[in-house]
C-alpha cells in the first residue's frame, strides 16, 4: 500500500513539474491579441514585451549580449531588455516596416508626408551624421535613424520607454520618463504641426466663451487651470506636441483633440490655456471680448494677441502669472 502511495506521489510530482516546464516556455505575448504599428511579429516571430529567453528560442540564431542589449546580427536586429522583458527593438532589416509603408530606405520627405497629421520631431546629435525623427503612434514610440535623408535604422518600443533612451540606449528611471521626454523634445525641432482654426474660431465666438473663461476653462477642453499634469496624462494620454515654455511656464502641451495648449509650471500644474484663432478684433468686440489689454475675471486673466486687427491667439491664465 505504501509503495502504491509513493508511486502516486512521484507521478503527481512529475505532472506538476511538467506543467511548470510548459508554463515557463509559454510566450509572454499572445499573437492573437498583439497589436503593433510594426510587423515585428511576422518578420521576427515575437512581439515587444516578450521574454528574452523565449525570443532566443524563437529566433535560434547566434546572439551577442552587451548589458541590456541582445543583438542578433543574422536578423539585423537588437533587442533592449529590462528584467528579462523586451522593451524596444532596433533594426536595419529591410523586411521590417511600419504602418504607412515606412521601411529602411524610405526618404525623410516621404516619412513626413505620410505622417503629416502626427507630431514628428527631429533630434540632431552634435557628434553624429545621423539625425533621428521620432514620434508616438497609438501606444508605441518610434525613432528613425536618418542619414542622407533616408531611413537607415528603425527603433520601436512601448510608450513607457523615453525617446532619448531609444536613441542612446542609456536607461532612465521609471518615474523620470515624462521629464526625460519633455527635455529631449525641447532639444529637438518640430517638423509637422497643424491647427483646426475653423473649430477654434467657432469656439471663441460662441456665446459661452466668456462664461467658461471666467472659470479658468475653455469650452470643450476638460483641463481647467490648476489641473495636475499627471492627471491630464492619465486621462488623455501623451500630448501630440510639446513646446518649451517661457517665464513661469515650464512647458506647453498641445493636444490635437482639444486644439489648444496647456502651460505647466515646474510644479506640474496648469497655469495657462492658449487657443490659436484667426478672427478679427471687430468680431471679438461684438461678443464682448476685450481686445488690446489684459482683463482679469476673479482668479483668471484673459488676453488677446494678434496684429493688423486680427487675433491669432487668446490666452486664459492664472492671475499674476506674468507678474
Amino acid at each position: 500500500m505504501k509503495l502504491k502511495s509513493m508511486s502516486l506521489i512521484v507521478i503527481c510530482m512529475s505532472i506538476f513539474l511538467s506543467a511548470c516546464s510548459i508554463k515557463l516556455k509559454t510566450k509572454e505575448v499572445e499573437s492573437a491579441k498583439y497589436t503593433s504599428i510594426g510587423n515585428e511579429l511576422s518578420v521576427f516571430g515575437f512581439g515587444i514585451g516578450e521574454n528574452i529567453h523565449n525570443i532566443e528560442d524563437i529566433i535560434q540564431t547566434p546572439v551577442e549580449k552587451k548589458g541590456a542589449l541582445y543583438a542578433f546580427p543574422d536578423e539585423k536586429l537588437t533587442v533592449y531588455v529590462d528584467h528579462q522583458i523586451s522593451q524596444y527593438i532596433i533594426t536595419t532589416n529591410p523586411k521590417f516596416r511600419l504602418s504607412k509603408k515606412i521601411t529602411i530606405g524610405t526618404t525623410k520627405e516621404r516619412v513626413l508626408s505620410k505622417l503629416k497629421d502626427i507630431g514628428v520631431y527631429e533630434y540632431k546629435p552634435k557628434d553624429q551624421q545621423m539625425s533621428f525623427l521620432f514620434f508616438q503612434m497609438n501606444d508605441q514610440k518610434v525613432a528613425l535613424g536618418v542619414t542622407n535623408d533616408k531611413v537607415e535604422k528603425i527603433m520601436i518600443g512601448n510608450k513607457l520607454v523615453p525617446f532619448e533612451q531609444m536613441v542612446t540606449n542609456i536607461p532612465v528611471e521609471e518615474d523620470q520618463v515624462q521629464d526625460a521626454d519633455d527635455q529631449f523634445i525641447a532639444q529637438s525641432n518640430l517638423l509637422t504641426f497643424s491647427v483646426n482654426f475653423t473649430k477654434n474660431n467657432h469656439k471663441v465666438l460662441s456665446t459661452k466663451f466668456l462664461d467658461f473663461a471666467k472659470m479658468g476653462l475653455l469650452e470643450g477642453v476638460p483641463a481647467p487651470i490648476g489641473m495636475d499634469k499627471n492627471d491630464l496624462l492619465y486621462k488623455y494620454g501623451q500630448p501630440n506636441f510639446v513646446f518649451k515654455g517661457k517665464g513661469k511656464v515650464d512647458v506647453y502641451y498641445y493636444y490635437k483633440r482639444f486644439n489648444s495648449y496647456m502651460g505647466f509650471t515646474k510644479e506640474n500644474k496648469i497655469v495657462e490655456l492658449r487657443l490659436p484663432v484667426d478672427v478679427s478684433y471687430q468680431e471679438l468686440k461684438e461678443r464682448g471680448i476685450p481686445v488690446g489689454e489684459k482683463v482679469t475675471y476673479g482668479d483668471y486673466t484673459l488676453q488677446v494677441a494678434g496684429s493688423n486687427n486680427l487675433a491669432d491667439e487668446i490666452s486664459i491664465s492664472k492671475k499674476g502669472l506674468a507678474d
